[in-house]
């Protein structure tokens, strides 16, 4: 009989790691998305502290008046739907889609 030791961590460390595979996919579906997609994630993780619910509610704020942080170019309710989308996506497949973004693309973002 072979026994197994594994602590809460470990478990959930094997379960968060995805393979090779799952990981071409996830960079598949990044490369697919539209340049205000990847402004979305890369905008969360620098002004919202990689929170969803955070641009969210800021999104929401500045739609109903309240002071908010970011203004995005007027189309808040086309941003709200591709969040959305961007955050199923992540808790689908327990992954960041920002390890995702290719590193020259967040410095060609920046230098703009």
């Amino acid at each position: 009989m072979i026994l197994y030791c594994f602590s809460i961590r470990d478990i959930y460390i094997m379960a968060s790691k995805p393979s090779a595979e799952k990981k071409e996919e996830h960079k598949r579906f990044v490369r697919s998305l539209k340049p205000e997609e990847r402004l979305l994630i890369m905008l969360r993780d620098q002004l919202y502290g990689g929170k969803w619910k955070n641009l969210k509610q800021d999104l929401r704020d500045r739609l109903e008046g309240r002071p908010y942080v970011f203004k995005l170019a007027g189309r808040i309710k086309d941003d709200l739907a591709r969040i959305e989308k961007l955050e199923g996506y992540e808790k689908k497949h327990n992954i960041d889609l920002s390890d995702y973004i290719e590193q020259k693309e967040t410095n060609k973002e920046k230098s703009k």
